[in-house]
C-alpha cells in the first residue's frame, strides 16, 4: 500500500510539472493518502474488517478522509480522498470499456463499493467543483502499480504536509499535536477490549533504548519505606536447570500452574517495582505529562480526560513466573470503577518469555450481566478466574516488539506464563481511570504501604493472588 501511495503522489507531481502548471499540493497529498483507510484498518488489527473478499477495508475512502481531517489536513484534501472511489464508480457508469479494463481485484471491490453509479448519482457527481480532479486522481491511482519503481520517499513530502496542516489550522483553528486514534482503532478497542499501538512512543520521539535506560535506573533503587515498592521472587533461571530434571511449561494455551523445580537451584531476583513516577521525572512525563501520548490515547478511549491510577514495572527476568488468569479492576480495592492499562513493552515479548495472553470482547463487573453485550466472569476467593470460566474463554498470545504499546480494559481477562528464555521480558504497566472518577494514585499506594486488605509486600505483590511465583523479602 505504501509503495502504491508513493507512486500515486509522484504521478500527481509529475502531472503538474509536465503541464507547466502550478503544483496543486492538495492533489499531491490526497494522492499520497488516498488509501490510508486500508492502512488504518491494518494498524487497528481489524482482520475481520477486510470485508471486500480479502481485497481491502470496506469504506476505506471515508475512513481515510475522516482520519486526515482529524490529523489536521485541509478539508479539500479530505474531500479528494473520499471521492477517489466515487470517481471509479462514475467511470464505470460512463464507459463500459473502463469497467472491462479493471483488474479482477478492482472489480471485486467495486461490488462492495456500490457498483457503477446510477444516472442520478453521476449527474450530481459531475457538479462537484473538483469533479475533473477526482477523475485525474483516479488515473494516478490506476497507474501507480509498477512493482519496484523508485520514487521519492515519504520524508520528501514532509514540508508539503506541514504547509497544508498550518494552512488548515489558520483557516479552521484546529490543531493536533498528539497521537490521534482512528475510528477503526476506537471501534476495535470497543469490541475487543484491547488495542495494540506499535508506533505510539515513536510518535513522541522516544526509542526503546531510552525506555530501557529509565527502567534500568529504577531497578537499582534501594527499597525505601513510604516511597517506591520493590518486590522479589525466587526463580530458577533456565541456564541453571539441569537437563530433564525440572518441569517446564508447554507453549500451548493450557496449564498455568507454577513450574515445578525440585532440586533446582533458586535465586532471588527483582520481579516488580511500583509507585515510581513521583521519583522519576522522565517516567512521570511519559505517563502523565502535558504532552504524554499515552495519556492522550487513553483519554480518547475513555472519551474524557484520564488520570494516572497506578504504575508498575514487571521485570519477568529469565525464569520469572507468570500470572493466573485475572481481571485488574477487582484488584483495585474499589478505587474508581473503570480502568485502562497501557503496557509499554521494554523488551521484546514472545510466547517463550511469557508475553501477555488476552481474551477478547466487552467485559464488565458482575452487576453488568443484564447487558447482553457485556460478558462477565466469576472469580475465586483468591481473586482469579474460576477454572470453568477460564476454560471457556479463548486466550491469544500478543507478542510485542520493544517499544510497542498494548492497551486493555481493566475488566478484560488476561494471563501470562513464565519466562523460559534466557532474556528478560520487562514491561511497564501504566493504569488510568477517567478523571471524572477522581484521583486515587496516592490512596492506592497509601493502602499498600499500610498493608490494608490483607496486602503484605513480603507475601504478595497485589491485592489478589494472581502471581504464580514465590515472593521473598
Amino acid at each position: 500500500i505504501s509503495a502504491h501511495s508513493l507512486q500515486a503522489a509522484n504521478l500527481a507531481s509529475k502531472y503538474f510539472y509536465s503541464r507547466n502548471e502550478p503544483l496543486d499540493e492538495e492533489m499531491v497529498l490526497a494522492s499520497l493518502l488516498h488509501d490510508i483507510g486500508h492502512m488504518i484498518g491494518i494498524e487497528a488489527g481489524c482482520k475481520e474488517e477486510f470485508q471486500m473478499e480479502n481485497c481491502g477495508i470496506s469504506n476505506h475512502e471515508k475512513i481515510g478522509a475522516e482520519f486526515a481531517s482529524k490529523l489536521g489536513f485541509s478539508l479539500r484534501v479530505a474531500d479528494l480522498i473520499q471521492n477517489h472511489v466515487s470517481a471509479k464508480r462514475y467511470l464505470c457508469y460512463k464507459k463500459i470499456e473502463y469497467y472491462d479494463k479493471l483488474s479482477d481485484a478492482s472489480k471485486t471491490t467495486l461490488r462492495h463499493q456500490g457498483g457503477p453509479m446510477s444516472a442520478e448519482e453521476a449527474l450530481a457527481f459531475e457538479k462537484h467543483a473538483d469533479f475533473n480532479n477526482y477523475l485525474q486522481m483516479r488515473s494516478f491511482d490506476e497507474a501507480a502499480k509498477i512493482i519496484g519503481e523508485v520514487v521519492p520517499d515519504l520524508d520528501s513530502y514532509a514540508p508539503m504536509i506541514e504547509r497544508n496542516i498550518l494552512l488548515s489550522k489558520s483557516e479552521t483553528g484546529n490543531e493536533s499535536t498528539t497521537y490521534i486514534l482512528s475510528q477503526m482503532q476506537l471501534q476495535f478497542y470497543e469490541s475487543h477490549g484491547y488495542l495494540k499501538v506499535p508506533n505510539l512512543l515513536q510518535f513522541d520521539g522516544l526509542t526503546p533504548t531510552t525506555i530501557q535506560q529509565w527502567v534500568a535506573e529504577v531497578a537499582t533503587w534501594i527499597p525505601t519505606p513510604g516511597k517506591w515498592l520493590s518486590h522479589y521472587e525466587l526463580v530458577t533461571p533456565p541456564t541453571l536447570l539441569p537437563p530433564s530434571s525440572c518441569a517446564t511449561k508447554s507453549d500451548s494455551d493450557e496449564g498455568f500452574s507454577p513450574p515445578q523445580t525440585p532440586n533446582c537451584q533458586k535465586v532471588k531476583v527483582l520481579c516488580r517495582n511500583e509507585n515510581f513516577v513521583d521519583y522519576h521525572s522522565q517516567l512521570s512525563e511519559l505517563a502523565r505529562g502535558p504532552n504524554s501520548g499515552l495519556l492522550s490515547v487513553v483519554a480518547q478511549l475513555f472519551g474524557e480526560p484520564a488520570t494516572l491510577f497506578k504504575e508498575k514495572i514487571n521485570y519477568k527476568l529469565p525464569g520469572g513466573n507468570g500470572f493466573a488468569a485475572h481481571q485488574d479492576t477487582p484488584a483495585y480495592i474499589g478505587l474508581a470503577q473503570d480502568h485502562i492499562t497501557a503496557m509499554v513493552a521494554v523488551d521484546e515479548a514472545t510466547r517463550l518469555n511469557g508475553c501477555l495472553q488476552l481474551t477478547s470482547g466487552r467485559f464488565g463487573p458482575k452487576n453488568s450481566s443484564s447487558d447482553g453485550f457485556i460478558q462477565t466472569v466469576s472469580l475465586t476467593s483468591a481473586g482469579v478466574l474460576c477454572a470453568e470460566d477460564e476454560a471457556r474463554l479463548k486466550f491469544e498470545h500478543i507478542p510485542c516488539d520493544a517499544g510497542d504499546v498494548l492497551l486493555f480494559s481493566g475488566y478484560l481477562p488476561h494471563r501470562s506464563s513464565s519466562n523460559d528464555s534466557d532474556h528478560s521480558r520487562r514491561a511497564i504497566f501504566f493504569t488510568y481511570n477517567p478523571s471524572s472518577q477522581g484521583d486515587h494514585h496516592s490512596a492506592y499506594y497509601a493502602a499498600k504501604h499500610a498493608g490494608v486488605n490483607g496486602f503484605h509486600g513480603a507475601k504478595n505483590i497485589s491485592f489478589v493472588q494472581d502471581f504464580l511465583g514465590e515472593i521473598v523479602e
